[in-house]
């Protein structure tokens, strides 16, 4: 009698080696504001539209490494030093 276990299955696909599966992309951003900044939701660009009313100036999706993983948040304040991401 055979008192192996057999692994369990993760349920996860995984491409055979040697074959490249194509990454998923993001949607591209397609609303613009007043300003010319090119945003991808509607929430984004009245934040947009909130920041540049006060005079807040900011980074629209600044690249990030956090724990060695590529990151975008919404918005970098520089002048407060301080990331904001956008939950709607």
């Amino acid at each position: 009698m055979n008192t192996r276990k057999r692994p369990r299955s993760t349920g996860r696909y995984r491409s055979p080696r040697g074959i490249k599966v194509p990454r998923r992309t993001g949607f591209p951003a397609a609303l613009s504001t007043a300003d010319g900044v090119r945003v991808r939701s509607r929430y984004e660009q009245r934040c947009v539209k909130f920041l540049t009313e006060h005079g807040i100036a900011f980074h629209y999706e600044p690249l990030i490494l956090l724990a060695g993983r590529q990151y975008r948040p919404d918005f970098f304040l520089p002048q407060f030093n301080m990331f904001v991401e956008i939950c709607g």
